[in-house]
């Protein structure tokens, strides 16, 4: 009999999960969060631990399924995150290496054998060289990351056209508008958008829509923490560059409200956005050089490049912020 088994996700091993997990990144995530991120998510869970015969936690390796729309047909794609071994589970008895054998095992489990058809995640050098050199993941890129001094002036008045909060219907238009413009995208519908920002138990997100007419031309989703605005999500119909300078410059005026110094965001697949922020005065950052896009596919007609390649991505897409 073995000394350490893998086992399927279970919400009694929450506390013992998130308690390594603050400890191996030096974290202080409450329980509330990782019941948010992993028991409340839409498309179901996806975890799988490595533990010695007495329940001591070795390795852990997690994914979010997120429906994703790739060139017109829904897929389920996993994020993978809270990837970790615990000081226990440096090597498993009988010699290998309990991080990658949990990856690897994971792979088998739930892409091979279930339902998540590509895995991408946010990797830190020393976790990309594992993936790339034993697990056979591809490296995508860096993250294409802006960042911004605040400046201008806070709100006085509400500008015209700007409605501040969330409105599921102008969502749900624009999101129709958006997703058109990407032949690879996170479905960011309702359900996506109550457990990614409204059922977080924080509840940290705010939201901004810029209206033309009678409808939805872009909206921003931020967060605020410390000194730093974080522009989270951006979606835009990329009809009108000045909609999208308009709404930049209420994000600016928030943040300013809210006593951000800077702000960060992440955008990727979308040109014309992203000129638009630099001819608003945000610059190319180097805060996230350290991150790299990796991702391994489950089926044949899902190439990691082309999905990447192909894709809009945002700070939304990741579970850092």
């Amino acid at each position: 009999m073995p000394d350490w088994v893998f086992r399927h996700f279970g919400p009694e091993q929450g506390e013992k999960i998130n308690r390594a997990f603050n400890r191996v990144f030096r974290q202080s995530r409450s329980l509330d969060e990782w019941r948010w991120k992993f028991l409340q998510c839409p498309w179901g869970q996806a975890v799988l631990t490595a533990e010695s015969v007495t329940g001591e936690l070795l390795a852990h390796f997690a994914a979010l399924p997120t429906p994703f729309h790739v060139q017109g047909a829904r897929r389920l794609i996993g994020q993978g995150v809270d990837a970790f071994r615990t000081d226990l589970g440096a090597t498993l008895p009988g010699g290998e290496n309990a991080y990658r054998a949990t990856a690897r095992a994971f792979f088998e489990l739930y892409c091979r054998e279930g339902p998540l058809e590509l895995l991408y995640g946010l990797a830190g050098r020393r976790h990309t060289q594992v993936l790339i050199s034993h697990l056979g993941w591809t490296a995508l890129g860096s993250l294409p990351a802006f960042e911004a001094r605040v400046a201008g002036r806070s709100f006085r008045n509400v500008p015209r056209g700007l409605f501040l909060g969330f409105n599921p219907e102008l969502w749900e238009q624009l999101w129709h508008l958006t997703r058109e413009r990407f032949p690879v995208m996170a479905c960011r519908d309702e359900a996506f958008v109550r457990w990614r920002y409204l059922l977080h138990p924080e509840q940290p997100y705010r939201f901004l829509f810029w209206l033309e007419g009678e409808g939805p031309s872009a909206a921003a989703v931020l967060r605020a923490r410390g000194e730093v605005c974080y522009l989270v999500d951006l979606l835009w119909d990329g009809r009108s560059p000045q909609v999208l300078r308009d709404l930049l410059c209420a994000v600016g005026s928030l943040a300013k409200d809210w006593g951000c110094k800077t702000l960060h965001t992440w955008l990727h697949g979308d040109p014309l956005a992203a000129q638009v922020l630099l001819d608003c005065g945000w610059v190319r950052s180097q805060a996230y050089d350290e991150i790299t896009v990796t991702a391994i596919s489950a089926r044949a007609d899902l190439d990691p490049r082309d999905f990447w390649e192909n894709a809009f991505f945002s700070m939304a897409d990741g579970d850092l912020v």
